[in-house]
């Protein structure tokens, strides 16, 4: 910022802005939290990540799994057992759903 306009603080924005001094400067974990992966572990158990990547863009966008098929062109029973992590996903279909979701399809793989 240029030294003719800069703002001087003044004591009230001091006051405003600054944390009081109790307060500490990063949040502190408590007794009972955990870790987001172990949550995730916990409540789907040792599901690959890119099982969990499909199902959650999937339930993201409002798809059932015949519906979701249907758009990459693959049977509801395969969208099943590859959010299940019971099949692996191909580069082909990865790059079906990468142009379906508008992200990298290396995220499937």
């Amino acid at each position: 910022m240029l030294g003719h306009t800069r703002k001087h603080r003044t004591e009230e924005w001091n006051s405003f802005y600054e944390r009081p001094k109790h307060q500490a400067q990063t949040p502190k974990e408590s007794k009972d939290s955990i870790n987001w992966r172990t949550a995730a572990k916990e409540a789907f158990g040792d599901m690959p990540s890119t099982a969990l990547n499909l199902r959650g863009l999937r339930n993201r966008e409002g798809l059932t799994q015949e519906q979701f098929g249907d758009a990459i062109g693959v049977e509801q029973s395969n969208i099943s057992k590859m959010e299940r992590g019971k099949r692996q996903i191909g580069i082909p279909i990865a790059k079906r759903i990468g142009e379906m979701f508008d992200i990298d399809y290396r995220l499937f793989l």
